[in-house]
């Protein structure tokens, strides 16, 4: 399993590149909304999905921030490398066509795996990553789930999240002797279901969960190698 990067620089480095400007801000966000149109066949080619296209500043490098998912499978660093190359080939093309350069000044092309345990802040990654393992942190504990547990996620919706075959997170949690006595937590009291849902913003944080090989993958696995 990979979740890495293959990045590449564009343009020799000239130094830092300042985006606090609000010119700079806006022509940062027309030249995403390029990226984002250049990546679309790229990605559809490859069988991926764009998670997010961002510029970040890291030290005195600009980086264009190129997040790639594979849905129901992990991402290699070959397809990091693919996307990475053809990407820039198209960014080539734009450079010297009328159009001109994606922007002024030097930066550095980065494609990356969305990472083992990512958090999904926005709609838009709930709906990319439907379909994948996720753990949960509810605000309000749920029946015998408790507040944290894991599960599918099975449809991400009008501000709504639904996650089916969940499954209590165990945690050990060390009493404090002595001190003043916590009032009880607020509980939602739901008969047992094998799906729930809930609103994103009564979520502390949902994010991407390893999906572990059950006992008879792993058999089948040693099976194979024997």
């Amino acid at each position: 399993m990979f979740f890495g990067a293959f990045g590449k620089k564009r343009i020799p480095d000239q130094g830092s590149n300042n985006l606090t400007d609000t010119t700079d801000r806006a022509s940062s966000r027309k030249a995403i909304e390029k990226v984002n149109g250049l990546l679309a066949p790229i990605l559809e080619k490859s069988g991926l999905c764009l998670v997010n296209a961002r510029f970040v500043n890291q030290g005195k490098r600009r980086v264009l921030e190129v997040t790639i998912h594979k849905s129901r499978d992990t991402v290699s660093l070959d397809d990091c490398e693919k996307v990475s190359r053809a990407l820039d080939k198209q960014l080539d093309k734009l450079a010297s066509s009328k159009e001109g350069p994606l922007m002024d000044g030097a930066f550095v092309l980065q494609v990356q795996s969305p990472g083992i345990d990512r958090r999904l802040k926005t709609q838009k990654e709930l709906k990319v990553f439907v379909g994948e393992n996720v753990e949960v942190q509810s605000k309000i504990p749920i029946d015998s789930l408790g507040a944290h547990f894991t599960g599918l996620l099975q449809e991400a919706d009008d501000g709504m999240v639904t996650i089916t075959d969940p499954v209590a997170v165990e945690t050990q949690k060390k009493k404090k002797k002595g001190g003043k006595k916590k009032k009880k937590a607020e509980v939602l009291v739901l008969d047992p279901v094998t799906e729930i849902t809930l609103e994103f913003n009564s979520l502390t944080f949902i994010k991407l969960a390893p999906t572990l090989k059950d006992d008879q993958e792993l058999e089948e696995e040693e099976e194979v190698l024997n």
